[in-house]
């Protein structure tokens, strides 16, 4: 009887074993197949193949985070109107099935990035003392802390820092308060080596104010744009478009 057991928990193990292995080859080929897919300028086979690769690995959410920064991209790039808006909705319907796969701040950072393709007001003004709009006659509804860097650095400055000080005490008083960091650059370089950077630049201000200000990591959202959202169009390569802007979430 023992042995019978035995032979039937082995078989169990064995068959669990093919099945993660299974998976892991097919969550590898989707990543594949959606890097291939997104290699290029979308056309009429583009979203067909990235849903055909989401499909082999339905459960991870970074294949659903690339699909929508894929449209995105071509959403924000494109001048045709109709090509526009069909990017749009693909990248914030691959946001929010993502968001629906993920937990944490990753969930809460693709929930974000819908939530600004759609326009939504999701935001409130943050009225700290020498904080401004970031654009006070239009529609965005975050504030400018006015941190900048040096060029290909994530460095705070002396100068950086003073403004974080402000932000953290407010947030070290009006516990309720959650927000999102969101890092940018200029467009020196290339796109993922910015994508990177302005992540870099939003944690190390997020760094900054847990560790001075004992907040809680879970309040502070943080996101990377690259060279996305230009502070300066006019003038893509200019400092003040390598900073951190600050959200307030709202309930």
């Amino acid at each position: 009887m023992k042995t019978i057991i035995f032979r039937i928990v082995i078989i169990a193990v064995l068959t669990l074993c093919v099945v993660n292995i299974s998976s892991a080859e097919d969550c590898k080929n989707a990543e594949d197949m959606l890097s291939k897919a997104v290699s290029k300028k979308p056309d009429a086979k583009s979203e067909e193949n990235i849903r055909t690769a989401i499909a082999q690995c339905p459960d991870g959410p970074a294949l659903y985070d690339r699909a929508g920064d894929y449209f995105s991209h071509w959403y924000k790039t494109e001048h045709n109107a109709t090509f526009k808006l069909e990017y749009k909705k693909l990248a914030m319907e691959f946001y929010r099935q993502g968001a629906m796969h993920a937990e944490g701040s990753t969930a809460e950072q693709m929930k974000l990035k819908a939530a600004n393709l759609e326009g939504k007001r999701e935001w409130s003004k943050l009225s700290f003392r020498g904080l401004t709009p970031v654009a006070p006659d239009s529609k965005d509804i975050g504030l400018s802390l006015k941190i900048n860097f040096a060029l290909n650095s994530y460095e705070l400055t002396k100068a950086a820092q003073q403004h974080l000080n402000e932000l953290g005490e407010e947030l070290a008083t009006s516990k309720s308060i959650r927000i999102s960091l969101q890092g940018h650059t200029d467009m020196r370089g290339e796109a993922y080596y910015n994508k990177e950077l302005s992540i870099r630049r939003a944690e190390s201000a997020k760094k900054y104010l847990v560790d001075n200000f004992n907040l809680n990591p879970e309040r502070i959202v943080t996101l990377g744009f690259g060279f996305e959202h230009l502070a300066d169009e006019h003038d893509p390569y200019s400092p003040v478009n390598r900073r951190v802007e600050v959200l307030k979430i709202t309930q």
